[in-house]
């Protein structure tokens, strides 16, 4: 496996449960480490969200939905 000496912060609107293996074994890649930060989805959204990352380091965000609908910010 190729490996990274420094260290990764990775951005997400969401962190879908699906997604938390890949951000764990990205994080045994990077010897320096790696973060994850993202919120959580929207209560009409169908993003199953849970779990939790053992590799990786989570850093919970608080998103702001500013507009309703399919368009949002």
């Amino acid at each position: 496996m190729l490996t990274y000496s420094g260290k990764v912060g990775v951005q997400q609107r969401v962190l879908p449960a699906y997604r938390l293996p890949f951000f764990d074994r990205l994080a045994e890649a990077c010897l320096g480490g790696l973060s994850v930060f993202a919120g959580e989805p929207r209560s009409d959204e169908s993003i199953l969200s849970g779990g939790s990352l053992t590799t990786a380091h989570f850093a919970r965000s608080h998103n702001t939905h500013i507009l309703r609908g399919r368009a949002y910010l």
